[in-house]
């Protein structure tokens, strides 16, 4: 979430992807998408056997704040999800063509780490939308960005968030380390490395 990277959609049957001409997205080789996979690598290590993982670590406290500027300063934006009735977004800055597309991309981004987030703190999402719609999280609805400060407890909630899922991933995968590359997000040469261990260049 929030990652500072571009999603894309690539490969041979690019083209009939649904989200292949929303904007931003480009095709290129072994290309990828974070949702909604980040939410079942206990599934997918089991349906695919040779599939490999990469757990991203990085400061919990600065990945809190880009979740809250992607889903409550972006996507909700875009959204209906727990929509505050004062906000005109699509008046102030019309939806580009697919509009419609794009809503429900969004609303499945959303939706998909909602539920994620959920295993592990049951009412974390249902009181950051109650921040949002108080004005709490974003600084400004036409030019969103999250604030520093969040009632109180609610940032502290949000990031323990990953640690937990780093648990989850090593118990999905004990046992079976080879398929797991776990990596500092500030690494040097970070994307060499995963595309390295990926196997991409073979």
């Amino acid at each position: 979430v929030g990652e500072k990277v571009e999603k894309s959609i690539g490969g041979i049957d690019a083209i009939a992807n649904p989200f292949y001409n929303l904007p931003g997205n480009h095709t290129v080789p072994h290309a990828f998408f974070d949702f909604p996979f980040y939410t079942c690598t206990c599934e997918l290590s089991q349906i695919y056997p040779d599939a490999k993982f990469v757990l991203v670590n990085r400061n919990p406290q600065k990945w809190a704040q880009s979740f809250l500027q992607q889903l409550f300063c972006g996507w909700l934006v875009k959204s209906p999800i727990c929509r505050h009735p004062s906000i005109q977004y699509e008046k102030q800055k019309p939806f580009p063509p697919r509009a419609a597309m794009h809503t429900l991309h969004v609303r499945i981004g959303f939706l998909t780490t909602s539920w994620y987030i959920s295993k592990y703190d049951r009412t974390l999402l249902n009181d950051l939308c109650e921040a949002w719609r108080a004005g709490s999280i974003c600084k400004t609805e036409i030019e969103p960005k999250a604030r520093d400060l969040l009632p109180h407890g609610l940032l502290e909630r949000l990031s323990v968030i990953p640690a937990l899922h780093a648990k989850e991933v090593r118990s999905c995968l004990a046992g079976t380390e080879r398929r797991l590359l776990i990596i500092n997000l500030e690494d040097p040469g970070f994307a060499a490395k995963v595309y390295n261990y990926s196997g991409c260049d073979r």
